[in-house]
């Protein structure tokens, strides 16, 4: 299992990023930001998400769509979050108004969390 902290994304100044959605401005998230990101996927030459995995990356929007599980953390099987990572790599340098934030939410990706602390 890994544990994602849901925390706003911030741009080189501190700021927390927003963008224009349809329902008005929103603030970037680590989760809103992976939900993007994922919904922007097309097959494209040298990354094609196979069917059977197809699977596990519907499951993960499934969970986007909902709150963060546990205490503010997203929580995501090993071969989900994989898959996160494997789209993030792949997907967010093409999307022109998220590409600039890759690194930082690979940052937030390398820091996830194999266990959360009991209370």
């Amino acid at each position: 299992m890994k544990y994602l902290k849901e925390e706003p994304l911030l741009d080189r100044k501190g700021v927390q990023i927003d963008i224009d959605t349809p329902e008005g401005k929103k603030g970037l998230t680590t989760g809103f930001y992976i939900y993007l990101v994922m919904e922007s996927y097309q097959p494209m030459q040298g990354f094609v998400i196979k069917p059977a995995d197809m699977r596990l990356f519907n499951k993960v929007l499934d969970i986007l769509d909902g709150e963060p599980q546990l205490d503010g953390y997203w929580a995501f099987e090993d071969s989900e979050f994989n898959q996160i990572k494997a789209v993030i790599e792949n997907v967010a340098p093409f999307v022109t108004l998220l590409s600039r934030y890759a690194p930082a939410i690979e940052d937030k990706l390398n820091a996830a969390r194999g266990t959360l602390k009991e209370k």
